[in-house]
């Protein structure tokens, strides 16, 4: 299983959801998209495509699944 989180700066909920990600042992991708504008525009472009509209971070795909942000990331794993 391999993650894509894309994150903000000073994100107290990506920073919950990467050690989540640490802690089940998933190979994490993150991409930043304060910092990296290219980033933010694959951002939005995934999200289009699947009727996501991206208000928050993190914004999380498991395998090319969408999932959500890190309350749907936790759920996904407690019912795993």
């Amino acid at each position: 299983m391999k993650a894509l989180v894309y994150s903000k700066n000073l994100c107290g909920f990506c920073n919950m959801a990467k050690n989540l990600l640490k802690m089940k042992n998933v190979e994490y991708e993150e991409k930043n998209i304060e910092e990296d504008i290219e980033a933010r525009k694959e951002l939005f472009e995934k999200a289009e495509k699947i009727n996501v509209t991206p208000r928050t971070a993190p914004q999380i795909w498991l395998d090319d699944k969408y999932i959500g942000g890190f309350n749907e990331l936790k759920a996904y794993f407690d019912n795993a």
